[in-house]
């Protein structure tokens, strides 16, 4: 996994991207939108990045989307749980 930039170092929407995917794949639990999206702010704290009104959930929605098309995570009543690749062996 890459390197996730943090507070004033998220400078594009890109680094925002690969926070998100960050906060998803490092979960060990289950979570919720809510929970990535909290997270996601603290660790944005000092960014300049602007984005319009919910910009950041569409990039939480999108991103948990794709993890679940793709089998990554699955999704149950509102609760989303990472699916490591060796967990389906």
């Amino acid at each position: 996994m890459c390197h996730v930039k943090t507070n004033e170092k998220i400078v594009t929407k890109q680094d925002l991207q690969n926070l998100i995917t960050g906060i998803i794949l490092r979960q060990q639990g289950s979570f919720t939108k809510k929970y990535v999206r909290t997270t996601t702010n603290y660790y944005m704290q000092g960014s300049n990045l602007n984005l319009a009104k919910n910009e950041l959930d569409d990039m939480i929605i999108g991103t948990l989307d794709v993890l679940e098309r793709t089998g990554k995570t699955t999704y149950n009543a509102g609760i989303y749980s990472y699916c490591p690749r060796y967990a389906r062996l």
